[in-house]
């Protein structure tokens, strides 16, 4: 029973990191800049403790120090991946003529070219 048990971990996070690498390259094919993330950096810390057993030479930390520093890794990999979502495909609609027509801005500061 332990051994169907650790095939179907295996086989969750085999398929968890194809998600997460397919996630990155699509983006990355869209124009993020996603170089300092890494795909078991979006797993959950349960998900990335079965990672590093299964693949034990990708970090060389004691399992304390994991716990401690890797929800911060986490959040910052996931916090790169949606500000570079937003950049991709929400910021490169606004242009310089889409920004003078913003309501609220002053028509001083409307001219880009101005604060450039």
């Amino acid at each position: 029973m332990g051994a169907g048990k650790d095939a179907n971990v295996k086989d969750t996070l085999k398929i968890l990191m194809t998600q997460y690498e397919e996630l990155i390259n699509f983006l990355k094919v869209n124009g993020a800049h996603l170089n300092t993330v890494r795909p078991e950096y979006l797993l959950s810390i349960g998900d990335y403790s079965k990672y590093l057993k299964l693949n034990p030479r990708e970090e060389n930390m004691k399992p304390k120090t994991i716990d401690r520093i890797f929800p911060y890794i986490s959040m910052d990999a996931w916090m790169t991946v949606f500000y570079q979502v937003l950049r991709i495909y929400y910021l490169n609609r606004v242009t310089g003529k889409s920004f003078k027509g913003l309501p609220g801005v002053p028509s001083n500061e409307a001219n880009v070219d101005a604060a450039m």
